[in-house]
Order: structure tokens, then sequence, then C-alpha cells
């Protein structure tokens, strides 16, 4: 197979509007996408949509588990957590915290906050 031979006037094939040989492409012209945009535009919304909302959840529950491991570590601790344990917070009068061993059905204390586990990666996971 032989090349074809270069145009004379110096342009280059990929510069021309036509195919310059039986082998080139034919001419290729822009279809226009106008309805098809239309189309497809409610299904790209709609994916962006659920794909911000899966993100904003996410964030919130985050912002939420920060909080309580937060109060949780700046509670009054006087023991030693294990990982896997359930621990209980209450809320003095005063304000303050502590994490107890004592669930609130055994105890009936006022200012019970929640239950909350300690996990492997010594964040604590709220019941």
């Amino acid at each position: 197979m032989s090349l074809p031979e270069p145009i004379e006037d110096g342009k280059r094939d990929n510069s021309l509007s036509y195919g310059r040989t039986p082998n080139s492409p034919a001419s290729i012209t822009p279809e226009d996408i106008k309805g098809w945009i239309k189309t497809v535009e409610p299904t790209f919304g709609h994916y962006f949509k659920e794909k911000y909302d899966r993100l904003k959840d996410d964030w919130e529950a985050l912002v939420k588990e920060y909080y309580w491991n937060k109060a949780v570590y700046e509670a009054e601790i006087n023991f030693k957590p294990k990982i896997g344990q359930t621990y209980y917070l209450y809320e003095r009068k005063n304000g303050t915290y502590f994490l107890s061993l004592l669930s609130y059905e055994n105890t009936g204390w006022k200012g019970y906050m929640g239950s909350f586990k300690l996990t492997p990666e010594h964040s604590w996971l709220k019941k």
C-alpha cells in the first residue's frame, strides 16, 4: 500500500473539509443534539441532586457523631473504657457530663443522655 501523494499547495489532509482519497472518511457534520439534551437533562439533574442529598445526610451524621464523641471525651470518666463495651452518659444539674458503667434502666438517674459503645477506632458509637 502506498501513501497518498502530498497536496501540492502545501495543505495537510487534516485541514481539508473533504476526503482527498477514496479511503478518506466522508465529511463529518455535527448533529443537532438540542433534543437529546432536553431528554437527558432531568436525569442529569436528578443524579446530582441525589448525590448531593446523600453527601448532605452523611455530613450531618458526621457532625452529630463528632459532637457526641466530644461530649463523651469531655465527660468525667473514672475508669478505663474497654473496646466493644457499652457505657452510659449522664448530665449533672450543673451541666457537666459523666460516663457510667450503670445503665439508666438499673439506676433511674436523671440526666441520661444516651448509651455509647467504644469502637476499635476509639470513637464512641451512640446506640
